[in-house]
C-alpha cells in the first residue's frame, strides 16, 4: 500500500470554466511552450485550476499538469488540440 494518499481535490465547489476562458488561457500557454517559458506554462496550469471541469476535460488536465511538470512541449500541445476539440 501506498504511504501517501493521494490527495483528492473537491472541483465541485470551483467555479465551471467557460470555453472563452480555456482558449485565452491555452493562448497564453502556447506562446510559452513556443518560449519554453516554465514560469508561463507553471502560470496557465495555476490559472486553469482555479475552475472545475467536467470528467473528460477534468482527465485532461490532469494530464496536461502531468506534461508541464515534465516539460513535454509536444505532448502538451497534444493535449491542448484534444482539449480544443471539446470546447
Amino acid at each position: 500500500a501506498p504511504w501517501f494518499k493521494e490527495e483528492e481535490v473537491d472541483t465541485s465547489a470551483l467555479p465551471k470554466a467557460d470555453s472563452e476562458m480555456i482558449r485565452r488561457i491555452f493562448e497564453g500557454l502556447k506562446t510559452s511552450l513556443d518560449d519554453l517559458d516554465m514560469g508561463g506554462m507553471e502560470e496557465a496550469v495555476n490559472s486553469l485550476s482555479d475552475y472545475g471541469y467536467d470528467e473528460e476535460q477534468g482527465a485532461l488536465f490532469e494530464r496536461l499538469k502531468e506534461a508541464v511538470a515534465d516539460i513535454d512541449v509536444e505532448k502538451c500541445e497534444e493535449i491542448i488540440a484534444e482539449w480544443e476539440a471539446l470546447l
